[in-house]
């Protein structure tokens, strides 16, 4: 059986360069002899690439050429024509004979040479991009030719082989490999100035360098298992690091296996678990399964979230999702933030952290978003496209800004717990409605018109613009406050329903309250029945339990749905304040279901101020 130093003479005998960590393994495990080995190589394709053309002369100039650096005496050059010219010897034969008659500074040279080449060999063995790009195809062998051309005696094979770590990767500059590691510790290094390199991981504790500067992309292709010892330092590939899972299951990326790192594609398949320590920011392209992602510093990761897979997001990274189909979003973490931003499509979005939604990006159509959680959030840019926000058990706060001219609903479930304030930034209507003991406050914006509907069993503070013209349709049974501007002229028109807040017999549990009613602009109330005059009452002192009685001795004479209104002044008591009355029941008597509210800072008002519907 011939040997690796056997084997490596014939490589540089025949095709002038080391051998292959494949080629030198195989022809070591054939049961062939050396010479048929020789043999075997005149039949290759790379040898017949460099000898086909050849006469017999230039055959053996060439054997020469690349065992000792120099032609064939006249005396040897004559006698392997002829023998081989004749049949007598094969060039196999001839080449090995050559290799065996070697003298002098030829053994020297051969010798120095084997040596280079055989470390040259040996270097690629353990680094699989090595190997992967050693082959004709890339200029690769030519560039070895020339590194082991340099070689004449055991100095200049030395200084070779000490330069030898960075020659076996630099030949490669254009990139476009696809290096795959088989399993244990192995590196490989890209040496790429041009193009994109992509390694796939074989095995645990093994790294991806991209050691030279290179504007195209990194991709490492990874199961999740063999992400432990994972180390990837791709911060010179400008054009991006990309990370691949091939599998679904549960894996952790260090800071280590980051570095560089810009983008994660997910794994479509369900289940996918993956834990992160990133430095710098990331992003993430969910597949078309449900997966959790636990980031553990306070990075920005951005997450193309798939069609229509859940994502659960933990940790303390500030994300930022843009939202796919069909899928929930859920934000678990202890810190961080959540920003979200809105398609056109309806999601569930549970959080536990401060949580921005843009549904700026959303026009035309309609959606829904479902909305749960301790975090507070905030949803910008409502009403670009038609959209309702439904509680879905909110504990934190919620913020809303509308704009645009479409609609925008607010349902609120009976398990919210935190404040809600709407922000109207649109000129759409506003539909909001309320299922809980808090605060709802709605407040406008400068310059623009409103529509707002306010109901629910919920407390409510509706803050009108200065220069807004509001209308404003309040149907809520709990207490609601409208604060209009006392400057800025702006037409207010409120809608109030009789049958919940307005009336006289709720006044103790859904009182409504007007501030500024007349102060600036001319403001209309519309609340079922047109008043046909109105007067002033002055009472001295009231409780709530009095105050209808207090009015009916102060009303004079009343008939039947007659339209009386009357400003009610209440000095002292419970009731202390000022008020806005008319009589709209069926009899003469001041009863439970006529209108009234509480009035604060108002101008001057007259009966034509208050419409019906």
């Amino acid at each position: 059986m011939a040997t690796a130093s056997d084997i490596q003479n014939l490589y540089i005998a025949y095709f002038n360069r080391p051998a292959d960590v494949a080629g030198l393994a195989y022809w070591q495990t054939t049961s062939f002899s050396l010479l048929q080995i020789a043999q075997s190589f005149s039949q290759q394709a790379e040898y017949a690439r460099s000898f086909s053309a050849y006469s017999t002369k230039q055959t053996v100039n060439t054997l020469y050429g690349n065992l000792f650096n120099h032609a064939a005496d006249s005396a040897g050059l004559a006698y392997w024509i002829a023998q081989i010219d004749s049949g007598t010897v094969s060039i196999g034969a001839a080449a090995i004979a050559i290799l065996g008659g070697a003298t002098g500074s030829d053994l020297s040279t051969i010798q120095a040479k084997n040596t280079a080449a055989t470390a040259y060999t040996v270097s690629m063995t353990n680094d699989a991009q090595a190997q992967a790009a050693y082959s004709p195809s890339n200029g690769s062998f030519i560039f070895a030719k020339t590194w082991l051309a340099a070689v004449v005696d055991t100095s200049t094979a030395n200084a070779v082989v000490n330069g030898l770590s960075a020659t076996i990767n630099s030949y490669k500059v254009t990139g476009g490999d696809t290096v795959n590691l088989s399993a244990g510790a192995q590196a490989v290094n890209f040496y790429n100035t041009t193009g994109s390199e992509t390694a796939v991981i074989g095995g645990v504790n093994q790294s991806v360098n991209q050691v030279t500067l290179t504007p195209g992309t990194l991709t490492v292709n990874t199961s999740n298992a063999n992400t432990a010892g994972l180390m990837i330092n791709g911060a010179n590939a400008t054009g991006g690091v990309h990370i691949n899972l091939t599998d679904s299951g549960k894996a952790t990326l260090s800071a280590a296996a980051l570095n560089g790192v810009d983008t994660i594609n997910l794994f479509a398949g369900a289940g996918e678990v993956l834990t992160l320590n990133p430095n710098a920011p990331l992003s993430i392209n969910q597949a078309a399964a449900s997966a959790t992602l636990i980031i553990n510093t306070a990075q920005k990761v951005k997450v193309n979230q798939a069609s229509t897979a859940d994502i659960t997001l933990g940790g303390i990274a500030h994300y930022t999702v843009s939202e796919g189909t069909t899928g929930a979003i859920i934000a678990n973490g202890t810190g961080g933030s959540l920003t979200v931003i809105g398609g056109t499509s309806s999601h569930s979005i549970t959080s536990s952290v401060a949580t921005t939604i843009f549904s700026t990006s959303a026009t035309g159509g309609y959606h829904e978003d479902i909305l749960a959680g301790t975090g507070n959030f905030t949803v910008l840019g409502v009403g670009y496209q038609t959209m309702n926000l439904i509680d879905g058990g909110l504990n934190g706060s919620l913020n809303v800004t509308t704009a645009g001219s479409n609609l925008v609903g607010y349902f609120e479930g009976s398990k919210t717990t935190g404040a809600v304030t709407f922000t109207l930034g649109g000129t759409g209507m506003c539909n909001i409605y309320t299922n809980s003991n808090h605060i709802t406050t709605i407040n406008g914006v400068n310059g623009v018109n409103n529509f707002v509907t306010a109901s629910g069993n919920g407390v409510m503070t509706y803050n009108a613009a200065a220069t807004g013209n509001t209308l404003l349709y309040s149907n809520g049974t709990n207490f609601t406050s409208i604060n209009l501007s006392a400057t800025g002229n702006g037409n207010d028109d409120i809608h109030l329903n009789y049958g919940g807040d307005i009336s006289l017999g709720k006044i103790t549990t859904g009182l409504t309250t007007i501030t500024n009613f007349k102060a600036s602009g001319a403001d209309n109330i519309h609340w079922g029945a047109s008043a046909t005059s109105l007067n002033t009452i002055n009472i001295g002192a009231s409780d709530f339990t009095s105050l209808a009685a207090n009015i009916q001795s102060g009303a004079g004479t009343l008939t039947s749905s007659d339209g009386k209104a009357f400003i009610v002044n209440v000095a002292t008591g419970a009731a202390a304040g000022t008020y806005l009355y008319e009589h709209v029941n069926s009899s003469s008597l001041v009863a439970s279901n006529d209108f009234i509210v509480k009035l604060v800072g108002a101008g001057v008002i007259v009966a034509s101020d208050l419409l019906g519907y």
